[in-house]
């Protein structure tokens, strides 16, 4: 009969502390590439707005148009440095995430090598107590063969 893994509850526990990881770390890369799309949508306006400013510009402007032209490049300026750092904490989040997912796969695969030296120890046990019963039906019918032609 095959004795079932003694820390099956261990694998079982492993392997869950991994796909819980797993998906904390692709939860987090979604942020991380929503973070990189927004980024991108603010450089794309700050180019778009440059460009007008540099437009109106050649039309000629007045000085309270230029201030709030310049105004606004500030508050635009700020909102991409913030972006650029909230995507950087996300590249971050992400690879500690990543880390830790790895932390976990190694701990369910030591689990499974476990696992399957067990099962392997298991079969050759099976094998050596399967043999030992042939060799003693074997040894027992050779007895009785002798006798029997002893007897004859």
């Amino acid at each position: 009969m095959a004795q079932a893994f003694r820390f099956q509850f261990l694998l079982e526990q492993a392997q869950e502390k991994s796909d819980k990881a797993a998906r904390l770390m692709a939860e987090i890369k979604a942020q991380w590439q929503l973070g990189e799309q927004k980024l991108q949508q603010l450089q794309g306006f700050v180019g778009d707005y440059r460009n007008r400013f540099v437009t109106a510009q050649s039309g000629g402007l007045s000085v309270n148009q230029w201030r709030d032209y310049q105004l606004f490049m500030a508050k635009l300026d700020t909102a991409l440095k913030q972006q650029v750092g909230e995507v950087e904490l996300f590249r971050q989040r992400f690879d500690e995430a990543k880390a830790r997912w790895l932390d976990t796969q190694r701990e369910v695969k030591a689990m499974q090598a476990l696992a399957e030296r067990q099962a392997r120890t298991e079969l050759a046990r099976q094998a050596k107590h399967e043999q030992k019963e042939l060799d003693e039906y074997a040894s027992k019918l050779a007895y009785r063969k002798t006798r029997e032609q002893q007897d004859e």
